[in-house]
């Protein structure tokens, strides 16, 4: 009863204040492994890698994911290998190792199927949404997020909702479909706003960011960035302010501050490589050179390119 307090009292604070909830968790896996109580290890796990991936601490999470799929078989849970089984392809899908995110997906996916449990399969799919997202599947992810929207809306669950419109969005921007991307953003972030969920309201002023920048009005997405760059601090959510302080340097480049973009740039930067944020370099790189280019500085242009 103490280790499940322990998982409750942390998952009150890992959308807020995820330092906290880590010691929570942490001090529930101390208590389960003193107990020899396996299924505590394993939900330690369970929560502890959500807070990971969302500070982008990703090979700190697979190796613990791939230990909970090792004592989910161990005691015989088939729901918790299920989970487990999706956690530890949502470690690989963040890795962009999607071949072995695929491999434990689909292992996973049939046990789902089996359960009848509807919240479980609209959760499912929509993490087999982002999956077919991070592979550019971007058609066969909107069949997916489809889905899971429908599955959530059902039972109910706001939190799940809001992800799941989030990730829609997301598609639809892959698909230049911006208004429709915007719809879903929009739903999304009154669930945020109205459940206080300071992780799902970053991620959205993010997404509704890359929907200015990709209609090109770079003019009106500063106050967005700037208001998850201060959120991604408070809560060390390390690639979420690689993207805000890249969004800034977008927009002081588009107002013809080359010093101050190249600032946010360098920051940006700067936490993308300790972090090996390889798709955020990648963006940065392209970003710095058309900087360069704008400060006429051709050789500069030409290295970052």
């Amino acid at each position: 009863n103490k280790v499940e307090l322990y998982i409750n009292a942390g998952q009150q604070y890992e959308t807020n204040e995820p330092e906290i909830a880590k010691r929570y968790y942490r001090m529930a896996n101390e208590l389960s492994k003193k107990l020899n109580y396996k299924l505590g290890e394993i939900k330690y796990i369970t929560n502890y890698t959500f807070v990971l991936n969302m500070q982008g601490y990703f090979d700190s999470s697979l190796i613990l994911n791939l230990r909970s799929v090792e004592l989910s078989r161990q005691i015989k849970d088939s729901i918790y290998l299920a989970k487990t089984l999706f956690n530890t392809g949502s470690s690989y899908r963040l890795k962009e190792e999607y071949e072995n995110a695929v491999q434990y997906y689909e292992e996973g996916k049939k046990l789902f199927e089996t359960f009848g449990d509807k919240a479980m399969l609209a959760q499912s799919y929509d993490i087999l949404q982002n999956l077919f997202t991070g592979m550019k599947q971007y058609r066969k992810a909107l069949d997916y997020g489809k889905k899971a929207v429908k599955g959530l809306k059902e039972i109910d669950n706001l939190t799940l909702l809001g992800t799941a419109y989030n990730n829609l969005g997301l598609n639809y921007i892959n698909l230049q479909l911006f208004d429709s991307a915007k719809i879903y953003f929009d739903e999304g972030l009154a669930i945020a706003l109205k459940t206080n969920d300071q992780l799902m309201e970053v991620n959205l002023y993010l997404n509704m960011g890359d929907v200015l920048v990709e209609q090109g009005k770079f003019n009106a997405i500063k106050p967005y960035m700037e208001k998850a760059l201060v959120i991604s601090r408070e809560m060390d959510l390390y690639e979420s302010e690689t993207i805000a302080l890249k969004g800034l340097s977008f927009y002081f480049q588009f107002v013809k501050n080359y010093a101050l973009a190249k600032s946010y740039a360098d920051s940006a930067m700067k936490l993308a490589l300790q972090f090996d944020f390889r798709n955020e370099r990648q963006k940065l790189y392209a970003h710095l050179s058309n900087l360069a280019y704008s400060m006429q500085d051709m050789s500069l242009g030409q290295y970052y390119s």
